[in-house]
């Protein structure tokens, strides 16, 4: 999957800088690399409700997503995480590896952006694997949804 996320970009002319590390699982063992690779460090949570199935949330890796704030802005009343089997269907992912260049599989997904990585000049991502990440600048973010057309929202959360 990292080679269709690279060729994706490089396709599009959406620059990046790719750092390598060991294989990363968790939050908790990315932080051991935050020094060395520049930017905001993500995170994502995939979830589900009626009207609009399926949203992707993406914050700061260090900031734990305020539900009542997020049901305030979203106008989403009821909302749970999206099962193993809902993410494979949707995004082609297992749990845990949920990031935003999987919108390259369904870009039909809403996307939620905290407005702390909107406001950041750079933010680092995994292409789809854990063992690198990719740090976009605010514009080439921007150029990446732009390409997929995505419906996205920036906000507190």
């Amino acid at each position: 999957m990292e080679n269709t996320v690279l060729d994706f970009l490089n396709q599009h002319k959406i620059s990046f800088e790719e750092y390598k590390h060991p294989a990363l699982f968790t939050v908790a063992e990315a932080q051991a690399y935050e020094r060395e690779i520049p930017g905001t460090h993500t995170k994502n949570i995939f979830v589900k409700q009626k009207r609009w199935p399926f949203h992707l949330i993406t914050l700061l890796s260090n900031k734990q997503l305020d539900a009542k704030v997020f049901k305030l802005q979203s106008g989403i009343k009821d909302f749970s995480f999206a099962s193993p089997e809902e993410l494979k269907e949707q995004l082609g992912v297992e749990p845990g590896s949920v990031g935003l260049f999987w919108l390259i599989n369904n870009p039909n997904i809403k996307l939620w952006i905290d407005q702390d990585i909107r406001a950041s000049e750079k933010s680092g991502r995994h292409p789809n694997i854990n063992t690198s990440t990719l740090v976009l600048t605010k514009k080439w973010l921007q150029d990446y949804l732009k390409v997929l057309a995505i419906n996205y929202k920036v906000g507190i959360l």
